[in-house]
Parts: C-alpha cells; structure tokens; sequence
C-alpha cells in the first residue's frame, strides 16, 4: 500500500517492514492499526499501542532485522519510497 502523510518521517518509509520488525520485538501486532490509518504518521500509531515505546527502542530492533535481513526483503513501496528520497536528494545535491 502506497501512504500519503503530510508530516512523514523516516519510520513512514518503512511502514510494512516495522509491523514484522514491532511484532517479533515487541510481541505485539500494530498491523490493523497501521492499515486503517494510512494517512497518520507511523509513529503516532505505534506510540499509542505500545506501553513505554520509544523511537530508540524501534530502531535497535530495526539494526537487528537488518542483520538477517537486506534491503531485498523490504515491500516493493518500501523500495520505491526509498528510491524516491534519494533521487530527490541527488537531485539537490546536483
């Protein structure tokens, strides 16, 4: 699923991945949540779901997926977005 967030941050470009990513370190599941808010910053989201969250906790459990993991196994949405914000930022460092 594509997202349209006017104030997205970096987690909102890895939206499909940091549900699994939040279910094994958490054990909990965002993903209903996530989905029937496409346009609310991710964030946002997870923040109400999990009890003492915090975005530090988020990304250790990302840097340990990412070491099974490469960027192969993110969405193709994810993929794309990714590309997107480095051609963008290619483009102004041009």
């Amino acid at each position: 699923m594509e997202y349209s967030i006017a104030k997205a941050e970096i987690e909102d470009l890895l939206r499909d991945t940091l549900i699994v990513v939040i279910k094994e370190a958490f054990n909990v599941d965002v993903s209903a949540k996530v989905f029937e808010n496409p346009n609310k910053p991710f964030i946002d989201i997870v923040a109400n779901e999990i009890t003492d969250f915090s975005k530090y906790k988020l990304a250790k459990a990302y840097i340990r997926w990412t070491h099974t993991h490469t960027a192969s196994d993110l969405t193709d949405v994810e993929k794309e977005q990714w590309k997107k914000l480095f051609d963008a930022i290619n483009k102004v460092l041009k």
